[in-house]
């Protein structure tokens, strides 16, 4: 899904008719149509934004001057025209150069541009060297390698957890509970909708929540109705937890699978469900998670505990003088 097709005028329409209205539709069903009907409506939405920018504001400057009404009016459709085009040009470029920092601006398409290629030349992986020692250099070898790693780092470990387990003593009131297993609402999940950035990568459906946030008047109830469902059943459709896994480099030219990093990329339905779940252990995480533990719970920083001992060890080396040790 591009954001640039969002100023489109008749994207809704093809939504709309994608998304099924009140047909008998399971919500991953209506989203694969959804997709297919974008997919093929894309496909003649194709802009070649230089040359459409370029070639609009050509003819602007041939009726520039000109006071005649009729000639007047095509001018203001082609600025208009050219000005659509600028803000899906910076959509686009933007939401390849993932830089979420930048909330507001001129038109940094170029800027945009540079950083979606030296990203794409920063992230690529030409070369991994398997655990036995071989080089893997086509793409086939790649996906070899790295499917080797995953498989061996998440086999099944034998291992009896009940001893550490039944250490733990239950923080977990009533109350507490009560209010996690109640049912959801549609503020709920719209909460959690919105509180995504709409730029996020989408996963193997191919919809990211600017998506779904331009159209939630739309497929709301749907949503709602099935998540409902979903979560009373304590079920998810296969398809819904199809997740691709995307390898962010640690270091300049990865050579090895310990050099990149996984990250989940998750469909936004999945996701929209486990932000629920996640905002409403928000209440109560405090009391699960000790005080020493210094993140997982809001207003804690990871590095908190790392600073204090810094500034520790920072401390008692400046101490030079007096015989009482500080340690």
């Amino acid at each position: 899904m591009r954001n640039s097709w969002l100023k489109e005028p008749d994207l809704e329409d093809v939504v709309v008719e994608g998304w099924g209205g009140r047909e008998n539709l399971e919500v991953v069903d209506r989203v694969t149509r959804c997709a297919n009907k974008l997919q093929r409506w894309g496909k003649k939405k194709r802009v070649r934004f230089k040359e459409e920018i370029d070639e609009c504001v050509r003819r602007m400057n041939e009726l520039r001057g000109n006071q005649d009404g009729e000639v007047s009016l095509q001018y203001q459709e082609l600025s208009e025209k050219h000005a659509t085009l600028l803000i899906q040009e910076e959509g686009y470029w933007k939401q390849r150069a993932k830089m979420h920092w930048l909330q507001e601006g001129d038109m940094n398409t170029r800027f945009f541009h540079m950083s979606a290629t030296a990203r794409s030349k920063k992230k690529k992986v030409t070369k991994l060297v398997a655990d036995n020692g071989t080089e893997a250099h086509t793409q086939e070898e790649l996906c070899e390698v790295a499917k080797s790693y995953f498989d061996n780092l998440f086999k099944p470990r034998d291992g009896d957890h009940d001893p550490v387990l039944n250490l733990i003593q239950p923080r977990v009131t009533d109350d507490d509970n009560f209010f996690l297993t109640a049912p959801i609402t549609k503020v709920e999940i719209q909460q959690a909708l919105f509180q995504m950035h709409p730029d996020k990568s989408p996963g193997p459906d191919g919809f990211n929540p600017a998506f779904y946030q331009r159209f939630w008047e739309h497929c709301s109830d749907d949503i709602f109705s099935v998540a409902s469902t979903w979560l009373e059943r304590g079920y998810l459709p296969t398809s819904l937890n199809e997740t691709n896994i995307c390898l962010i480099p640690k270091c300049d030219n990865p050579t090895s699978m310990k050099d990149l990093r996984p990250i989940s990329l998750c469909n936004v339905l999945y996701k929209m469900i486990s932000k629920v779940l996640a905002n409403r252990l928000k209440c109560c995480l405090d009391k699960c998670v000790s005080q020493e533990q210094s993140a997982f719970v809001e207003g804690r920083s990871i590095l908190d505990n790392a600073l204090i001992a810094t500034e520790v060890i920072h401390a008692l080396k400046r101490k030079t003088q007096g015989r009482r040790g500080g340690l």
